[in-house]
């Protein structure tokens, strides 16, 4: 009877978690598989909203140029950000780790490039690189490529793909490693027997840790038991997957 009595009033003290309300969420770019705008998914996507439902909250997704992100999370018309790197944003509350990204240079394995090499190596090679690589990246790309006639950007990262294995001016693209598996896929009808070349990844960059960012400790904290749910349960890898690649370890 005591016990009974005893349990009834932890039920009655004990605070209810409640988690159900909206979160709106800022999204800078689509890069698939990350982002995928069109269809409102991709890895990220998911991760997001399945995190969230996971503890019973909704989200609705903004896409917005990247400084008008900074803007609307420091006006309080969104509640978060993907893809926030630490010391990147102040007055914001970053989540655990959500994602790594892992910049890649891809070469045709019939170039015979070593599998590493410094990065003065490819100072005189013909460079296809995503938007801002030597800014995001380090590790002193900016100076081998700086004033490189050789070196080139391109949003279209897919095109790298198409002119690495058609040796249409790149020697080596830098990419993202999961991009690369994922566009390669996409672009194998296209290449036809191009696509049985083989290539070798050098992997010379540190991989880069990306957090999700939150205007409010609670919305950040709430998050951080959803990703930590879906990690138990297997959807996060599952979400990998949907999309033929792997997390990044």
């Amino acid at each position: 009877m005591v016990k009974s009595i005893m349990t009834i009033l932890l039920l009655t003290i004990s605070p209810i978690i409640s988690y159900s309300y909206n979160v709106v969420m800022g999204v800078d770019y689509s890069i698939p598989p990350y982002v995928i705008k069109d269809e409102d998914r991709g890895v990220e996507v998911d991760l997001l909203v399945e995190s969230f439902k996971s503890v019973g909250i909704t989200v609705e997704l903004q896409y917005l140029p990247l400084l008008r992100e900074f803007k609307a999370l420091a006006e309080g018309s969104i509640d978060g950000m993907i893809n926030v790197r630490e010391n990147l944003v102040e007055d914001i509350y970053l989540s655990d780790v959500v994602i790594t990204f892992n910049n890649v240079l891809v070469s045709l394995k019939e170039s015979n490039y070593p599998e590493t090499f410094p990065i003065s190596f490819i100072k005189d090679k013909y460079i296809i690189a995503f938007q801002r690589a030597p800014e995001i990246i380090g590790e002193g790309l900016e100076i081998v490529t700086k004033n490189s006639s050789k070196y080139s950007e391109t949003a279209n990262q897919i095109n790298q793909i198409y002119r690495l294995y058609t040796n249409r001016g790149a020697d080596l693209i830098i990419i993202d490693e999961n991009i690369f598996k994922y566009f390669k896929v996409i672009a194998e009808d296209r290449l036809g027997s191009l696509k049985d070349k083989e290539v070798v990844i050098h992997r010379i960059f540190k991989p880069t840790v990306y957090r999700f960012g939150f205007r409010t400790k609670k919305i950040r904290d709430d998050f951080n038991v959803g990703l930590s749910n879906i990690k138990k349960s297997g959807l996060y890898l599952e979400i990998f997957r949907r999309y033929g690649i792997e997390p990044i370890k």
